[in-house]
């Protein structure tokens, strides 16, 4: 979502770029704009990698299982604002 919020024609990219003309550096605005969209989106995926190749190797594994009792359901309010939300969703 970051990345995608770094787009250069986004309005975050459309902000980095009016601070770095702001700046002076105009010539190099569309370019600095390009490298931080590139970073943003490279940057979480290595993190993730590293993230799972360190859950994936880490030495302190267990193979217990996991059991999760049912969650409670929801209430009438709890109901209509998961509806509402996803009446927003499909209407936007």
């Amino acid at each position: 979502a970051s990345g995608g919020a770094n787009l250069i024609t986004s309005s975050s990219g459309i902000v980095f770029q009016g601070l770095f003309k702001q700046m002076g550096w105009e010539e190099q605005a569309f370019s600095l704009g390009n490298h931080i969209f590139i970073v943003s989106i490279i940057y979480p995926l290595i993190v993730l990698l590293l993230l799972s190749c360190y859950s994936h190797y880490s030495k302190g594994r267990t193979n217990s299982s996991l059991t999760i009792d049912q969650p409670p359901l929801l209430s009438k309010v709890q109901r209509q604002t998961t509806l509402l939300m996803i009446s927003s969703m499909v209407l936007v």
